[in-house]
């Protein structure tokens, strides 16, 4: 299935679209009033983190220690170059598909240029826990799909997401916020 996250179009992409864009409601109060730089680049998720931060950047040419927070959802960053463009203790944060090795590889992962301040799981809320979406997607293509399943793909908001520091390893993403050494 292909997938265009960098808007919600299609409405056999509205669930994977608004997956993506819980991640970036949850990141705005680490970026109030800062300088940050999107690594996604998509345009939607820039514009939500500007109406709360000082200046967004997709640019990625910058100088040294010039930006204040680092937003990358849904990609693991270059840490050394995230490490690089932030200022001393800049923010870094981080969401991703929760892999086999959980919490522990993503922090390997950012360590030893940040340190994890919170770390928090992505799950469905109760309406998405009964009707495993996930699964049905994978299923079949899209153009396959019961008009009950289209229905229920289409009404996903963000709203049906909720984040949590308990159990993040069977979580559906992790998100992170990190604070360079």
């Amino acid at each position: 299935m292909e997938l265009t996250l960098s808007r919600a179009g299609r409405a056999v992409d509205n669930y994977w679209f608004r997956r993506h864009e819980v991640a970036y409601l949850a990141a705005r109060p680490w970026v109030r009033g800062a300088t940050v730089l999107d690594l996604a680049g998509e345009g939607y998720g820039a514009d939500i983190l500007a109406r709360v931060a000082r200046e967004v950047i997709v640019d990625r040419d910058l100088p040294d220690h010039g930006i204040d927070a680092v937003v990358s959802l849904q990609n693991l960053p270059d840490v050394a170059e995230c490490a690089r463009v932030l200022r001393p203790a800049g923010t870094l944060i981080v969401s991703t598909p929760t892999r086999p090795g959980g919490a522990r590889e993503l922090t390997e992962l950012v360590e030893p240029h940040f340190r994890i301040d919170r770390l928090y799981g992505v799950r469905h809320r109760r309406r998405l826990r009964r009707l495993d979406l996930v699964a049905a997607q994978a299923a079949s293509p899209p153009a396959t799909w019961h008009p009950t399943l289209r229905r229920e793909i289409a009404r996903v908001t963000h709203r049906d997401f909720t984040f949590t520091e308990d159990d993040v390893d069977t979580s559906l993403d992790l998100f992170a916020i990190a604070i360079a050494q």
